[in-house]
C-alpha cells in the first residue's frame, strides 16, 4: 500500500477510498479534501500529457467536476486507479475536442496565411536530448504512450494501469514492453531496455 508523504506527492489508497465513499454519499466537503490530497500528482500527470500549465489546471478542475457529477459510480474499487481513470478520461475527452478544434483552426489558418501554420522548429526545446526523448515518447502509438506515461512517470503498477484503462494486465505489460523497445531503438540506447 502506498502512503502519502507530508508533501502530498503520492496518493494514499485508504484516505482516497474513504473520501471517495464520502463523495459517493454526497459529501461536498470530501471533494475539497480529495482535491487537497490529489492535486499535485494529478497536475503532474496532466502537465506530462498536455505540456501546458493552464491546460493542466483546467483538466484538474474538469476532473473534480466529473468526480462530483459521477459520484454514484464509485463502487469501492481501487481508489488510486479510479482517480487516475477519471482524470485520464477527462484528458482524453479534452484531447479529442482540442484535436478537432486544432485541425479546423490549422485548415483555416493555412487558407488565410500559410506562414501562420505552426512548424516543428517553433516548438523545439532548448535541450536537444530532452526534445528527442519527448518526440520519441510522443511518436509512440497512443495505447503504448499512455501505458508508458502512467507507469514510468506516474508510478502506477501494471495492475493499476489495467484497471484505469479497462484492459488486461497482460495487455498493459505488452504495451510497456513494446514502448520501451521502440524508445530504445529511436533513441539509440544500448543495453537492456528495462
Amino acid at each position: 500500500m502506498t502512503h502519502r508523504p507530508p508533501n502530498g506527492d503520492l496518493l494514499n489508497e485508504a484516505t482516497v477510498k474513504l473520501l471517495l465513499n464520502r463523495i459517493a454519499g454526497g459529501d461536498a466537503e470530501a471533494v475539497k479534501e480529495l482535491f487537497r490530497c490529489t492535486q499535485r500528482p494529478l497536475l503532474r500527470l496532466f502537465y506530462r500529457l498536455s505540456r501546458c500549465p493552464d491546460v493542466s489546471e483546467d483538466l484538474l478542475q474538469g476532473t473534480f467536476l466529473r468526480l462530483w457529477s459521477y459520484r454514484g459510480t464509485y463502487q469501492g474499487q481501487s481508489a488510486r486507479s479510479y482517480i487516475y481513470r477519471v482524470a485520464y478520461n477527462e484528458w482524453r475527452s479534452s484531447h479529442t475536442r482540442e484535436k478537432r478544434l486544432a485541425a479546423v483552426k490549422d485548415e483555416y489558418a493555412y487558407r488565410l496565411d500559410p506562414k501562420e501554420v505552426p512548424t516543428p522548429e517553433s516548438n523545439l526545446e532548448s535541450s536537444e536530448m530532452l526534445h528527442r526523448v519527448r518526440m520519441a515518447v510522443a511518436s509512440l502509438p497512443e495505447p503504448q504512450r499512455e501505458a508508458f506515461l502512467l507507469h514510468r512517470v506516474e508510478g502506477l503498477s501494471c495492475r493499476e494501469i489495467s484497471i484505469t484503462l479497462g484492459t488486461s494486465r497482460k495487455t498493459i505489460e505488452s504495451r510497456l514492453r513494446l514502448a520501451i523497445q521502440k524508445l530504445t531503438s529511436k533513441l539509440g540506447v544500448k543495453g537492456s531496455p528495462g
